[in-house]
């Protein structure tokens, strides 16, 4: 197993712990699974668009937002992330693979 790390903005670029530089191939993996990184992203749609590339046919793509609690305000502003609402993802992901709002969530 290895572990490396990625900017969300090019999320299919990781470098390893021990410095090496990787470029992940489209269609490699069976489960995308982030959290709360896509507000950091300068181009959340197009990071969105990499990351969906990276599933394998019939794979699974997850991810976590904060919730729009107070709770989940207060951290989002507390950590200067731009949280990203069920609808603008909903849009979002229509927008990017030309289908339902509703078919992909």
């Amino acid at each position: 197993m290895s572990v490396g790390t990625a900017n969300i903005t090019a999320p299919d670029q990781v470098q390893t712990l021990d410095g090496h530089q990787y470029s992940l191939d489209p269609e490699s993996f069976q489960l995308v699974c982030i959290g709360a990184v896509l507000g950091y992203s300068q181009d959340p749609s197009e990071s969105l668009r990499t990351l969906v590339r990276l599933l394998a046919p019939g794979g699974f793509f997850f991810n976590l937002e904060m919730c729009e609690t107070a709770l989940g305000k207060y951290v989002c502003r507390r950590y200067h992330y731009d949280n990203i609402s069920i609808e603008e993802m909903k849009a979002m992901w229509s927008r990017l693979f030309k289908i339902s709002s509703t078919a992909a969530l």
